[in-house]
């Protein structure tokens, strides 16, 4: 019993020098009340601005109804997600709980609020691929002119949702799971549980959802530039939308490919630092960068495409001002150019 107990002791002591040499990281120093109060803020006003922006677009949509191409159901479905991101997993519940400096929803909240913003989050970055996509095959093949349908988009948009729901069902069902953030007022993928299921689920979700994506829109951005270049300098006639000229489609993209790494980086550094290394060698800054920066693109997006689409910041302004003026002539007449996905 004796030794027994010298050995515990032996251990304990053994642990201690362990924990005071710096080789077992420590966990993270609490978040000060000031510092959740202004996480709370930053929480709502990004919460409210996205949340009108947004509406503002669906609105516009439900308003001017031949705005609402094939193509354009997919900055609908981006609206959706965005809105998606600032109700019904962000600020309502992230940016009250920060003002009160704990999670006020319960272990039942905390899931609901992770499994919203991932399936939201991944939603969202998958749309902006195959708007990317889009924007490739309407500028770089005119031999699917006539052929994307409005079917064709519903059917990418099935995709999205089937895609995002998969890899945000997989932690409810044990691969993975959700869980608080550091911070401890609001929930995410609990990278603090960083296991061998984990691991394998994060270098997935990793790869599939995030690099491969940002790969690809790169390529696809970056081609339909190119093609517009050269249809430019050899005089060629081109069939694409009245946005689709090389100066546009090359500042598009490279805004929203920087936007995409902004917003969405950061979870990434967090989630593969874990697979590698301890979780508490996160620097506390780090663990409260990703849902900020997340929370900042439905912002983001329906700005891009106020500025980069002439005929959707008619639409925008003119749903705007409904109340004082009357809309342009052109939102309520088809478009003088005609798309790739109308007949000949």
């Amino acid at each position: 019993m004796g030794d027994d107990r010298g050995e515990v002791d032996l251990m304990a002591a053994q642990l201690a020098v362990l924990n005071a040499s710096g080789h077992q990281p420590k966990p993270w120093d609490p978040v000060s009340p000031q510092q959740h109060t202004y996480i709370g803020i930053y929480l709502i006003i990004v919460g409210v601005l996205g949340t009108f922006d947004n509406a503002l677009v669906v609105a516009m949509f439900l308003k001017f109804r031949l705005l609402l191409t094939p193509s354009n159901l997919l900055l609908l479905n981006l609206c959706i997600t965005d809105l998606g991101i600032c109700v019904l997993g962000g600020f309502p519940f992230s940016g009250v709980s920060s003002l009160a400096g704990k999670w006020l929803y319960g272990d039942f909240g905390c899931q609901y609020y992770a499994f919203m913003g991932f399936l939201m989050g991944i939603a969202n970055l998958t749309t902006l691929l195959m708007i990317a996509l889009d924007r490739y095959l309407v500028t770089c093949r005119q031999d699917l002119r006539g052929k994307l349908t409005y079917r064709r988009y519903c059917q990418m948009i099935v995709f999205i949702w089937t895609w995002s729901l998969f890899w945000s069902v997989c932690p409810l069902l044990g691969w993975a799971s959700y869980g608080y953030e550091p911070s401890v007022t609001t929930c995410t993928i609990d990278w603090q549980q960083n296991d061998a299921g984990y691991k394998w689920y994060i270098m997935l979700v990793c790869v599939l959802v995030y690099l491969v994506p940002l790969i690809l829109m790169c390529s696809c951005y970056y081609q339909a530039a190119r093609f517009l270049h050269q249809a430019r300098d050899s005089g060629e006639s081109i069939y694409a939308y009245d946005w689709a000229t090389e100066k546009n489609v090359t500042k598009m993209g490279v805004v929203l490919v920087l936007t995409f790494l902004l917003c969405w980086s950061s979870y990434a550094v967090v989630c593969l630092w874990t697979v590698f290394r301890h979780p508490y060698t996160v620097p506390l800054i780090l663990t409260l960068l990703p849902p900020l920066l997340a929370k900042l693109s439905p912002v983001l997006n329906p700005i891009i495409y106020f500025y980069s689409h002439p005929r959707l910041r008619k639409g925008m302004m003119a749903t705007l001002t409904c109340c004082f003026r009357d809309p342009p002539p052109e939102l309520l007449e088809l478009p003088e150019t005609k798309s790739m996905t109308e007949s000949k």
